[in-house]
C-alpha cells in the first residue's frame, strides 16, 4: 500500500506543538525541532522520504542531525525508540485540527509496530 499525496496531512500548529515538548532522547529542552518519521510500515513509504505531520516527534538539534546521519532505522533502534507510539501519543493531544480529524479517519489504527519494522528491514537487507 502506496501513501497518496492527497491523504498526507502538513500542519504547523501541529509542528509547533510538537517542537514544545523536550528531545525523546536526551529530554533537551532547547533546539528542539519536529523531526518526520520517514519510513513507516504501514503507509508504505519507506525510502520514499515523504514527510507527514502526523508521524513526528521532538528531537534536539543534535540527536536531530544524527538520525539523519545514520538512517532512522539504525538510529531508532540505537535509542530503543518506537517513533510511531510517540507521534501517535503526541496525535492523541494536538491542539491541530487536521491531526484530530485525521485520527478519527483511523489514521493511526492497524499495527504499527516499529521495532519489528526495523528487524525485518535488517533481515531484507542482509539477504538481498
Amino acid at each position: 500500500m502506496q501513501i497518496r499525496k492527497a491523504n498526507i496531512v502538513h500542519s504547523v500548529k501541529h509542528q509547533k506543538f510538537v517542537a514544545s515538548f523536550p528531545c525523546v532522547v536526551c529530554g533537551n529542552n532547547t533546539e528542539v525541532q519536529c523531526c518526520h518519521i520517514r519510513s513507516i510500515p504501514k503507509l508504505g513509504n519507506v525510502g520514499k522520504g515523504i514527510r507527514d505531520d502526523r508521524f513526528c516527534i521532538p528531537m534536539c538539534f543534535q540527536h536531530h542531525t544524527e538520525q539523519h546521519l545514520i538512517g532512522e532505522l539504525e538510529f531508532f533502534e540505537k535509542y530503543n525508540i518506537n517513533p510511531i507510539l510517540i507521534s501517535m501519543k503526541l496525535a492523541s493531544i494536538s491542539p491541530c485540527k487536521k491531526i484530530n480529524q485525521s485520527k478519527q479517519e483511523g489514521a493511526y489504527n492497524g499495527k504499527l509496530n516499529y521495532q519489528e519494522h526495523i528487524r525485518n528491514n535488517k533481515k531484507n537487507t542482509l539477504q538481498s
